[in-house]
């Protein structure tokens, strides 16, 4: 429950609220609503509605760090030298073959 401080104890009631919420793979969205009651015209009963108070988009940040992580893996393979520039041999070398 929510108690406003700006009102005098005596005076001030606490009403019931809910937390929904709305999970997601990018955001998960959170509603803090109040019960409220809501008079049928028709048939003259009475039912329970939601009076939304707060509406909250929380993003994930998991993609992003994964994006982060991959370019740094991308970035660490420019430093070493290519396997093809490091030999020692020339190009179009070959071993002889030696018959005994």
């Amino acid at each position: 429950m929510i108690r406003l401080t700006d009102c005098a104890a005596q005076t001030c009631a606490p009403q019931p609220l809910r937390i929904k919420r709305d999970p997601g793979s990018k955001t998960t969205g959170l509603t803090v609503v109040r019960d409220v009651p809501l008079a049928n015209a028709e048939s003259s009963e009475m039912c329970i509605g939601a009076a939304v108070l707060s509406l909250i988009d929380v993003v994930h940040c998991g993609r992003q760090i994964s994006e982060v992580l991959k370019a740094c893996c991308g970035r660490r393979s420019h430093n070493r030298a290519l396997r093809f520039l490091n030999r020692t041999k020339p190009k179009g070398w070959l071993p002889h073959c030696s018959t005994a």
